[in-house]
């Protein structure tokens, strides 16, 4: 999350006073910290003008899923028992509700990725890293959940138009 990788920001507030906390270090227990308000405030108590960020090295071994579950609690355990596989490579686990794929697939035109509207589908995304095994790790997980029926449909991204695609 972006979040995550704010480090300092500076901001404008509505009558003209400057904020700043341009902090280059991981860690800031000085006080409030005010910034997570300003990125989750959306623009509306002032205008973000700087930004410190933490960068990161571009993940390797991507690895990408469009799957289908039929409840929150399985979605819950496929989202906790991928963090717990794969241990820090999970980079995405997003819930589109039904309602949402409804809108996607007939508003904005998007294929319908499985025969049945399922009522969660997660979109996953982990960085397996450079073994080339690590990405048949992530398809094992995902077969071994069909297999235990908390899955009931999964597809995974062949190349880079599919992880788009998903």
């Amino acid at each position: 999350m972006t979040r995550r990788n704010v480090l300092g920001l500076e901001a404008v507030l509505p009558d003209g006073r400057v904020l700043r906390s341009l902090n280059k270090m991981m860690k800031n227990n000085a006080g409030y910290d005010w910034m997570q308000l300003f990125i989750s405030s959306e623009g509306t108590f002032g205008v973000v003008t700087r930004v410190v960020l933490a960068l990161h090295p571009r993940p390797q071994g991507l690895a990408s899923a469009l799957c289908a579950v039929g409840s929150f609690a399985d979605g819950l355990a496929v989202l906790r028992r991928l963090d717990s596989r794969f241990l820090g490579r999970l980079l995405v686990f997003e819930a589109m509700w039904r309602e949402y794929m409804d809108v996607a697939i007939d508003r904005s035109g998007l294929t319908q990725p499985f025969a049945d509207l399922h009522e969660i589908t997660p979109l996953i995304e982990a960085a397996m890293g450079a073994d080339p095994g690590a990405e048949d790790a992530f398809a094992e997980a995902l077969a071994e959940f069909i297999e235990q029926g908390i899955v009931t449909d999964a597809a995974i991204a062949q190349s880079g138009n599919d992880r788009r695609r998903f």
